[in-house]
């Protein structure tokens, strides 16, 4: 008995030996990627050192409403890791380039490509414009303007832009601070804090939680395997009404200053870099369903009575954003009153029923609004058009 006991713990301590030794000959951080991948989509990698999380490069999937059967899209990654055609980062000569910097509004997995606003925008303008008009999407879904700042300066400054141009989403504001509160996808990643309104980048370049060099790796790994997981979860009247929807109240508005205050000075930084790169910035908000959708926000309102007795303007968060922008001299274009309009005549519905994206027709007239206003910001290269060249200055 004692004899299989013995060999039984010879055996564990052996079996621990050699697999210490075999993770200290691998990439401990290649193997946690692998491991997460499943807990999450293939076509992510939640363990980018520069961002975080990022599509995986050559990716194709099937993104689909499974619960309510709004879409199902094929989607293609392109070799640089962004839902787009191929760009060589070098651009032809006599091309003005724009890069798009965004969220999942702007990768828009709920259309095809072919659809998507950024696409449709390129196309007209490359009808409007006297020289070539190019948009790389940069696109990336629950990124803040933290992860877009952090890449334009590794990889987006690369294409050589002329124009970056902002698209912003309210939620972006809480996406950004480390502190926020609320339920909702809650990835680790490099984040920025405010220090007497100086930046301060932590946890860069991003190293996973629960894995770091040094010590055991098999504890580590055990540790990484058996640490609770932050999860999606539904909305309920038991949890705190939604932020997104909350920044439209004054009130709370008032007393939830540190994570607008953050972005602004993200914006501002983002600014400070293009010009460093001698290209310009410009800005566009797409407003959230409930902004322009009285039935919606009647709905949630609803279902946290403790809501009803807050003053709203449900323009609070695109005001507050252009107001901000216009005074660092940032050209901004708010989508809200031109959805509500549209809304109001057609009733033609500019988001999804159920997802809070924009359907094919958002996307559409997305690019319908975006193309007048846009195209007063394009400077040709010299040589193209002389008279565009002297009107169309940021």
């Amino acid at each position: 008995m004692r004899s299989k006991l013995f060999l039984i713990l010879l055996g564990l301590v052996l079996g621990l030996v050699f697999a210490e030794g075999l993770l200290r000959l691998v990439d401990i951080s290649r193997l946690q990627g692998v491991l997460k991948s499943f807990k999450g989509p293939s076509y992510v990698n939640t363990t980018h050192e520069l961002f975080g999380w990022a599509l995986v490069p050559n990716a194709e999937f099937t993104f689909e409403s499974e619960r309510h059967k709004e879409f199902k899209v094929q989607v293609k990654i392109n070799s640089k890791g962004i839902r787009d055609r191929e760009y060589d980062y070098q651009k032809t000569p006599g091309t003005f380039r724009i890069l798009v910097l965004g969220d999942s509004f702007s990768a828009a997995f709920q259309v095809p490509l072919e659809e998507t606003w950024h696409e449709l925008l390129e196309s007209r303008l490359g009808q409007t414009s006297p020289c070539r008009i190019e948009i790389v999407n940069a696109g990336m879904p629950g990124w803040g303007t933290g992860q877009e700042l952090l890449y334009y300066r590794h990889e987006g400054y690369k294409y050589d832009p002329d124009l970056i141009l902002l698209q912003i989403f309210a939620n972006d504001v809480y996406d950004n601070y480390p502190d926020r509160i609320g339920p909702g996808q809650k990835l680790e990643k490099p984040l920025f804090f405010l220090n007497r309104e100086q930046l301060e980048l932590k946890n860069f370049p991003y190293r996973p939680a629960g894995i770091e060099p040094g010590g055991s790796r098999v504890y580590k790994l055990v540790k990484f395997l058996l640490r609770p997981r932050a999860r999606w979860t539904p909305q309920s009247p038991s949890q705190p009404p939604p932020p997104l929807f909350m920044y439209s109240a004054n009130d709370y508005l008032r007393l939830h200053e540190a994570p607008w205050r953050l972005t602004m000075r993200l914006m501002q930084e983002l600014n400070a870099e293009t010009a460093k790169h001698g290209a310009k910035l410009a800005a566009f908000y797409i407003p959230e369903k409930r902004q322009i959708d009285p039935a919606g926000r009647l709905e949630l309102l609803q279902r946290y009575p403790e809501t009803t007795d807050l003053k709203w303007n449900l323009d609070n968060p695109n005001m507050r954003i252009g107001a901000f922008l216009q005074q660092q001299g940032v050209p901004y274009f708010d989508l809200t009153s031109y959805f509500r309009e549209e809304l109001s005549k057609t009733g033609l519905a500019l988001h999804f029923l159920r997802d809070k994206h924009l359907n094919p027709a958002g996307n559409r007239r997305t690019s319908e609004l975006l193309h007048p206003w846009l195209q007063k910001q394009i400077l040709c290269p010299r040589g193209k058009n002389p008279q565009q060249a002297a009107t169309g200055n940021l």
